[in-house]
């Protein structure tokens, strides 16, 4: 398969989340050529699943976790032009969410907070928290969110961070762009 062929990309709806009310799936690009149809990029036995958000065409929300076939966390880009924000309040029984400014500015009402959040800022919701998000700003605001579950006890939760149950593979070599 060819260049070409894995850049090939078609539009796709990814259906409704069961608790939005935003019209979604309208510029997820997604590769055609997986064996079990739209949706997915099959590289290595299915182990990498790739997907494409045409974050200059974005508006509103695009949630990117069921074309990628996640099972332990959501994922999803928000695009909000001044005026504009989520159409309702939210809290969650058990997910906390992360949420990271890539653009512009955005506002987030939490509990009986407001918090105004710029370009490179991140913050974490705790799950109880009844948050809602817009942009109360005078430019467009582009935001990654991110959704997971408790970790089970015992696991990565007393260790310094996610990545601590990583295996170095020393027998691979330095990759081409480390080398220099």
């Amino acid at each position: 398969m060819g260049a070409a062929d894995l850049n090939g990309i078609l539009d796709a709806e990814i259906g409704q989340h069961p608790c939005d009310e935003t019209e979604i799936g309208r510029d997820l690009r997604l590769h055609q050529d997986h064996p079990k149809g739209l949706g997915y990029h099959d590289l290595m036995a299915e182990k990498l699943q790739r997907a494409h958000v045409d974050l200059d065409q974005l508006r509103g929300i695009e949630f990117c976790w069921k074309a990628l076939g996640l099972e332990g966390h959501g994922v999803s880009f928000m695009r909000l032009m001044p005026g504009e924000g989520q159409p309702f309040w939210h809290s969650h029984e058990a997910q906390e969410e992360a949420y990271f400014v890539l653009e512009g500015e955005a506002t987030l009402r939490a509990d009986d907070q407001e918090m105004v959040l710029g370009r490179g800022d991140a913050v974490r919701v705790a799950p109880e928290v009844v948050r809602t998000l817009g942009n109360q700003g005078s430019e467009p605001c582009l935001i990654l969110c991110t959704g997971a579950l408790p970790a089970p006890e015992g696991s990565f939760r007393s260790r310094v961070a996610l990545i601590s149950d990583g295996k170095r593979r020393k027998d691979l070599g330095v990759p081409e762009w480390s080398a220099g």
